[in-house]
């Protein structure tokens, strides 16, 4: 398993083992949990984050060499959090407890984790899914997928794990936003991701798109064929790029001369009308803002 892998692992961990005492902290349901349930539950995470921090302990250890400086302050997290669930009020645990363990996610992602270049050999789909998946799941600030032959099974496969922070934007060929099956697989389950992020998720279609790359935060990553495709039948590569300005500066280009299907601001996606030929805005009632037929 490749250092990126495991750091995705491990965040997936931590947000395991703090759900249970979250869901009773704050359950609008039972907005007064049980004392003996909660007391389970913190004695469990108490018991996990012991061996937690041995696990990221061993991660913290890179050829050899343990990293203190990384591995300090997700060590005094810990302590806090044990202290805090053996010793708190209720009150207090729940003004705390959320954003200290905020606090540990993000030391865990500070740590690290940069792999070589990999060639994926033909017939290891899944090994890829992997590699690609931890590169969007340890994602903190925008993740930007470019990918002309993007499909609906991208959104399944990629985005589950990606942070409610995060913004999201997806780019494909406008080509590819032609073919009406695709399309309407793409659009039916960009407008579910659309509802969960008004604000942080775009879906755009470029005039030209040739390239298949991935910008997780301000990391490129050059992609050797389609996410969907990845690894199926032929050699698949996965190359870290210097993310040098120019490069950054290229990819803004194409996201500024993209055309939007959803993005913040608007209260529904867009749709193709079948007699303007073109991608059309969408009245209350189906029709078509330009012409007026429905869509």
């Amino acid at each position: 398993m490749s250092r990126l892998e495991t750091k995705f692992r491990l965040i997936r961990e931590l947000g395991s083992m703090f759900d249970p005492v979250q869901r009773l902290l704050f359950n609008d349901a039972n907005p007064e949990p049980s004392r003996a349930k909660l007391a389970v539950a913190t004695a469990q995470l108490i018991s996990e984050l012991g061996i937690y921090s041995q696990e990221v302990a061993q991660f913290c250890t890179i050829n050899q060499l343990f990293i203190h400086a990384y591995f300090a302050p997700i060590d005094a997290l810990k302590i806090a959090i044990m202290d805090l669930l053996r010793h708190g009020s209720m009150d207090r645990i729940r003004r705390e407890f959320p954003e200290m363990s905020k606090r540990l996610e993000a030391a865990v992602l500070d740590i690290p984790a940069d792999d070589p270049d990999v060639m994926l050999p033909p017939e290891s789909p899944f090994q890829t899914y992997l590699r690609l998946l931890a590169i969007c799941g340890v994602t903190t600030t925008r993740l930007q997928l470019f990918d002309p032959y993007l499909d609906a099974e991208v959104f399944d496969r990629y985005l589950p794990d990606v942070g409610k922070g995060v913004e999201i934007t997806l780019v494909t060929d406008v080509a590819n936003m032609r073919t009406v099956r695709r399309r309407d697989r793409i659009v039916a389950i960009s407008e579910l991701i659309a509802l969960e992020r008004p604000t942080t998720y775009r879906l755009l279609e470029a005039p030209s798109l040739h390239d298949r790359k991935i910008r997780s935060d301000d990391k490129i990553f050059d992609l050797g064929g389609s996410m969907k495709d990845a690894s199926k039948k032929d050699f698949y590569t996965i190359t870290s790029t210097d993310g040098n300005s120019g490069l950054q500066a290229t990819l803004d280009q194409i996201i500024a001369a993209s055309y939007a299907w959803y993005q913040p601001g608007m209260t529904m996606h867009r749709r193709w009308c079948s007699i303007c030929k073109q991608i059309s805005d969408v009245q209350k009632n189906g029709a078509c803002t330009t012409c007026g037929n429905l869509t």
